[in-house]
């Protein structure tokens, strides 16, 4: 079995697909744009545009060329040029040309067809079977797909059922009709009274077996089926298949699943909500199983079930109301086949468990062992959010604080940075530097506004940002520690500051514009706007740091404004001559998280290009591990 993956090594382009087998090992490059799973030996593909199959040594069956390619369903495929749709085979032979304004899959042995008009009036359904000889000709006003030999028509306004050679068995008389399962079908009449409909279940034969008397009516599962007086009624009861009622009134809401996959469990477990609101399983008899509750539970699907658990259940930390829900794997005895530590898990595909975290995705074994990464990757991550998590709502060296509505809120740093004292007198000095400029720059853009001053306003980008309120310092603990001792402003080669900008209590929406926010200061620093970042690659780049570089060995000054851009922000850099034969470097980076405005200053002599590109190198990873954490550790609800 061979599964389809993504990758891509650079975040502003789209990724490509490929697939691996059940070893994590790449079968088929990562050439395509879009792929799907495989289903009957054949899977979707796109690129350049279009869809074809390709086979599991990743060959087209069926040539790039289609609009649209569906799943193939008993041998056949749906396929579309434009807006018309045909048929093709497996191996990409088209049975029907694509002449058919709409076509379904097959089910059954047919397919259902339309002319598909705007009205209804004039609009109508046939079937076709798998040569593409039309055997129920053009004539009903809908017409669904096949089941047991039966498939529910109206006409007239009214609902039968059809056999497969296009004979009527059960005589339009229904105001609705739904899909047999089983043997037996839902039908319904509207009430005389007008408040609704009534429902019962007829076998194949047409014969009523539940009497058309529930106002509303699951379908059959192991000899049983929900009833209950509405569509929105609030508790229900299950019958047998003679409609007796064997069980008490039950409550929609003392259950953690919707009505509708609560019908098709077969008895022996169920999902309820506990006394706390959490999720648990329960047993037939309704008894609570694993002795644990969750967030969120679903179905067993072969033995094991995806649920979701707090954030403190995942990683520790504290207790908050609004942590996001991490998903995870259980077993048939409920142990965690799959650590809760995922943002999404699915189990959707035979043999493998899909699973997803921070914009990555890649697969993992039943019995939870990864197949597309490494181990220690999982466990650095793990590690990495324990942290985050255990950090959360601290006040410390690692962390900024923010006030806003009588609300304090959080800016947290990694390991090895930390936060300025305002209370430490060295500490007090860098802050009055910081104040007294920011001042001074709130002062001259006031007296611009005014027009008390002729100069236009600075284009320099590396200045500190104008906050009303004022920043929160930080640097490296050891610089920090150093500069403390001695009082040598030299021992800081950099510090950065976290301005809050929370006005309010916070706005679930309020990061919504931050990308878009970024990219448009970083492009107007560069001067060529937001489409100009994306804009320039690798080769672009080293050929402006090389230019700057030879401007400086003329004596003179150099810019490399936005040298290096990520998702929340961008590093700039200033190089002036330094004596003896070197270059001094004055990198700025620039960024944006939730509810903080972040700036980082550096300074280094460098005497090469090389030692250049480690000083912008640092600066990019510094702001990536303050973004990463921040996101994780800031609820990401």
């Amino acid at each position: 079995m061979l599964y389809p993956l993504s990758k891509s090594d650079n975040p502003s382009v789209a990724p490509k697909f490929g697939y691996i087998d059940t070893s994590g090992h790449v079968v088929i490059p990562y050439r395509f744009d879009e792929a799907g799973v495989f289903i009957q030996n054949r899977a979707r593909v796109k690129i350049d545009g279009k869809y074809g199959l390709i086979d599991h040594h990743g060959d087209f069956v069926v040539p790039p060329k289609y609009t649209e390619v569906n799943a193939f369903s008993e041998g056949r495929a749906v396929v579309r040029e434009g807006r018309l749709s045909g048929l093709i085979d497996e191996d990409g032979k088209e049975i029907v040309p694509p002449n058919y304004k709409w076509l379904s899959s097959f089910s059954d042995g047919l397919a259902i067809f339309s002319n598909f008009t705007l009205s209804a009036e004039t609009q109508r359904f046939g079937a076709i079977d798998a040569t593409g000889r039309v055997v129920i000709e053009l004539i009903y006003a809908e017409l669904q797909p096949f089941s047991n030999d039966r498939a529910a028509f109206r006409r007239d306004g009214k609902f039968g059922f059809l056999s497969k050679t296009g004979d009527i068995v059960v005589p339009a008389i229904y105001d609705f009709a739904g899909a047999f399962h089983d043997g037996y079908a839902n039908v319904g009449v509207k009430r005389a009274d007008g408040t609704g409909n009534l429902v019962g279940t007829i076998d194949v034969d047409g014969h009523v077996v539940v009497p058309i008397e529930f106002g509303w009516l699951s379908d059959f599962k192991n000899g049983r089926a929900m009833a209950a007086d509405s569509h929105i009624a609030k508790t229900f009861h299950f019958i047998d298949r003679t409609g007796a009622r064997i069980s008490e009134d039950l409550a929609f809401d003392a259950y953690c699943i919707d009505r509708f996959t609560l019908a098709k469990l077969d008895g022996a477990m169920s999902i309820r909500k506990s006394p706390a609101g959490r999720c648990m399983y329960t047993d037939g008899d309704g008894a609570k199983k694993f002795g644990r509750e969750f967030l969120y539970a679903t179905p067993f699907v072969d033995g094991l079930a995806v649920v979701q658990v707090s954030a403190h259940e995942s990683f520790g930390g504290p207790i908050r109301t609004q942590d996001k829900r991490f998903s995870g794997v259980i077993d048939a005895a409920g142990a965690f086949v799959v650590p809760p530590v995922y943002d999404a898990v699915q189990i959707t595909m035979p043999g493998v468990i899909s699973v997803h975290w921070e914009g990555r995705h890649g697969y993992l074994d039943r019995q939870g062992r990864p197949l597309t990464f490494e181990a220690s990757v999982l466990n650095k991550y793990i590690s990495e959010m324990k942290d985050a998590f255990n950090i959360v709502g601290h006040a410390g060296e690692h962390t900024i604080v923010g006030r806003a509505a009588d609300i304090d809120y959080y800016f947290y740093l990694p390991s090895g940075l930390c936060a300025l004292d305002r209370s430490v007198s060295v500490d007090a000095h860098l802050f009055k530097e910081v104040d007294d400029g920011i001042a001074a720059e709130q002062k001259r853009q006031r007296e611009l506004v005014a027009g008390k001053h002729s100069e236009t306003p600075s284009d320099d980008k590396f200045k500190l940002s104008v906050q009303q309120v004022a920043p929160g310092l930080f640097a490296s603990c050891d610089q920090l520690r150093a500069f403390r001792s001695t009082g040598d402003r030299e021992r800081l080669k950099w510090f950065g500051s976290a301005t809050g900008s929370r006005t309010g209590r916070p706005d679930p929406s309020a990061g919504s514009g931050i990308v878009y926010i970024i990219r448009m200061m970083c492009g107007m620093a560069r001067g060529t706007g937001a489409a100009g970042l994306s804009a320039e690659g690798p080769q672009q780049r080293t050929e402006r740091i090389a230019s700057a570089w030879a401007q400086v060995a003329k004596g003179q000054l150099a810019t490399l404004p936005s040298i290096d851009n990520q998702l929340l922000g961008c590093t700039s850099a200033v190089l002036a001559p330094a004596e003896p034969a070197g270059v001094r470097a004055r990198a700025i980076t620039f960024g944006m998280i939730s509810d903080w405005t972040l700036q980082i200053v550096r300074q280094e002599v460098v005497k090469s290009e090389a030692e250049l590109e480690e000083v912008l190198k640092v600066q990019s990873s510094l702001l990536d591990a303050i973004t990463k954490l921040n996101f994780r550790a800031q609820g990401r609800s």
